[in-house]
């Protein structure tokens, strides 16, 4: 990227240094024209200097950057290559991976990571007017609870439940026909979701 030059911060300062002993020494000339001369050439290096200091700083971000770079590159091959038992231990422990719990692959509602059977558990244990209690999902572990928030925040998005409207043991309340609304979506499941029903 910068050829044979290798900017370095120590360079900057040694050239704004010399720049400024220059044309502070500008002063002690005599003669106009080579006062000018050096004052000239003293300002030269200090621009020099501070440009060095540019270069040397952007080289300093590029390094960062490549750097985090070929750790991501090394993280996203050892995630690959792990098997589905350390996916999911990793998917438990770090929800922000937003890897999918299951050891197959399956269709999943909406654009979540929640497969459509876990998203029609969800719709059994509501009624028409609660959602599904989280602190039941919360029980079952880690996971469920994980399926429990995408798909509230999900149906709260689609403005089929009410926002924070906990009642019972923490089930949301539908908004007006959002259950039966809810249910049309597990109804216009793909051919090859029948078999679940």
């Amino acid at each position: 990227m910068y050829g044979e030059h290798s900017p370095r911060l120590w360079k900057a300062i040694a050239t704004v240094c010399l720049g400024v002993a220059m044309s502070a020494l500008a002063v002690l000339v005599k003669n106009e024209t080579a006062f000018w001369v050096v004052f000239l050439a003293g300002l030269a290096f200090i621009v020099l200097g501070f440009v060095e200091a540019l270069m040397a700083n952007l080289k300093y971000i590029y390094d960062v950057r490549e750097n985090q770079y070929h750790i991501q590159l090394r993280v996203i091959e050892a995630l690959t290559n792990a098997d589905a038992e350390a996916r999911n231990a990793i998917g438990v422990k770090l929800p922000q991976f937003n890897f999918v719990y299951c050891e197959e692959p399956g269709i999943f509602w909406q654009d979540t990571d929640v497969p459509y059977q876990i998203f029609k558990e969800f719709l059994q244990e509501s009624s028409d007017q609660h959602t599904a209690p989280e602190r039941d999902w919360k029980a079952r572990g880690v996971v469920y609870h994980r399926y429990w928030m995408q798909i509230y925040n999900k149906l709260v998005e689609m403005g089929l439940v009410l926002e924070q409207s906990a009642a019972g043991s923490h089930s949301q309340l539908w908004k007006g026909s959002g259950y039966k609304r809810a249910w049309s979506y597990w109804r216009r499941l793909p051919g090859q979701l029948k078999e679940l029903e």
